[in-house]
């Protein structure tokens, strides 16, 4: 088998585990799948799933990664001239992955999602000791609306989040109300 040959097997087989874990969490808990279960659903040996993952949660890892260095991709090939623009396209981008999305944040799986986040990483024209908190904002933000959107039903458009999201950075800042016991 020539090495390209192999590479698309491996690529194949990786897919139809990403597929088939996905299906499973649509049914079963987290929790409950084992990756006999796994390459069952997938059609691939245990030893497949072995050669390729040590765990569950590295299929997700591996999946969300793929996804998010596609959208990078994709990303890199748009002309992107204004904020707006790129928040627009990271909605629109999430929107398209809001089933999976959904289901990672109902099995308590967040911390993946938000791992995937963090591949998206951004170029500032600031001083270096100050760029990882350019970064903390502008993920940490993203991927908090994005949460919040999956938890109250995805009711609103990509442009709805991205307006959302431009009007509460141009908005006054909000100071805690006291507490009352």
């Amino acid at each position: 088998m020539s090495n390209s040959s192999n590479n698309e097997a491996k690529a194949f087989t990786k897919e139809c585990v990403f597929l088939a874990f996905i299906n499973l969490l649509k049914e079963k808990n987290y929790e409950d799948i084992t990756l006999t279960e796994i390459a069952e659903k997938a059609g691939v040996s245990r030893n497949a799933i072995y050669r390729n993952f040590e765990s569950k949660n590295l299929i997700l890892k591996n999946y969300l990664n793929y996804i998010s260095l596609n959208f990078i991709n994709e990303l890199n090939k748009k002309n992107i001239s204004s904020y707006y623009d790129y928040i627009l396209a990271v909605f629109t981008h999430l929107c398209s992955h809001s089933k999976i999305a959904k289901i990672l944040v109902s099995a308590n799986l967040s911390t993946l999602l938000y791992e995937s986040f963090l591949l998206i990483k951004g170029s500032y024209k600031v001083d270096d000791s100050i760029k990882n908190y350019y970064e903390s904002y502008r993920i940490g933000s993203l991927f908090f609306v994005y949460v919040t959107w999956l938890e109250t039903g995805c009711r609103e458009t990509p442009e709805e989040l991205t307006d959302i999201m431009i009007k509460i950075m141009e908005s006054k800042p909000v100071l805690p109300t006291n507490y009352n016991r």
